[in-house]
Order: C-alpha cells, then sequence, then structure tokens
C-alpha cells in the first residue's frame, strides 16, 4: 500500500496523537483535527486520501464532516470512529455509513485494526483507478 495522506479528527488529543504516531509510524503522512469546523476548513484546502473521523464532537460533529466530505471531495475514503453517547456507538456508526462512511470502527480499537481497514478501503480505491 502505498503512503496515504491521512486527516484524523477526534476532539480528544491524546487519541488524535497516539494515531498520528502510529500511523506515521506506518508510513503515511497525518494531519490532526480537534474538532469537525477545524477539519472542515482543512478538506476545503487541502485533498486527502482518507478521513478517519470521530462521530462525537462538541464543534462540529462527524456526521456533518462526513456530509461536507461527500460534497466536496467524493473520492476520499472515510473511517467513521466512536465510542458512542447517549445511545450506543452502533447508532451512530449506522448512521455514518448511511451517509457515505467507507467503514466504521467502535472505539477502543487497536493501530492494527485500523490499519487493516485502511489497505482494504485502499485497495478498493486502487480497484477503482
Amino acid at each position: 500500500m502505498r503512503p496515504l495522506e491521512i486527516l484524523v479528527v477526534d476532539d480528544h488529543g491524546g487519541i488524535c496523537d497516539a494515531l498520528k504516531a502510529g500511523l506515521s509510524h506506518l508510513g503515511h503522512r497525518v494531519t490532526c483535527a480537534r474538532d469537525g469546523a477545524v477539519a472542515t476548513e482543512l478538506v476545503r484546502q487541502q485533498v486527502f486520501d482518507v478521513v478517519v473521523t470521530d462521530i462525537l464532537m462538541p464543534v462540529g460533529d462527524g456526521l456533518e464532516l462526513i456530509g461536507e466530505l461527500r460534497r466536496s471531495q467524493p473520492n476520499v475514503r472515510i473511517v467513521a470512529i466512536s465510542g458512542g453517547g447517549r445511545l450506543s456507538y452502533h447508532h451512530y456508526l449506522d448512521a455514518a455509513r448511511a451517509l457515505g462512511a467507507h467503514a466504521v470502527l467502535a472505539k477502543p480499537f487497536s493501530l492494527s485494526e485500523l490499519n487493516s481497514v485502511l489497505i482494504r478501503i485502499s485497495e478498493s480505491t486502487e480497484q477503482l483507478a
């Protein structure tokens, strides 16, 4: 798999930092955003191969971001992540998939699980090209 340009969006700094470190170690170029509003501005300025986004964030949620990505970068691959909230994470991840996420992961997940998802969705992108 070629190195990917990845945007990680999560309001929990530790998660964002850990994913950036792990994905960078795997050879990817990673940008982090701590909320959906910042992420929306980033995707208007830069093209990403993959966006990994949390769903529940206090400023600009992941579902809004997925909608923006479907409009502005229809070729970007989206991985939605959630640990749930008032509802089970299943509800949020099902909504993310309905809006166009290519893959979903429930928190907590391992770097190897995320990497497997990245390989799978990258291969499907390459097959389309």
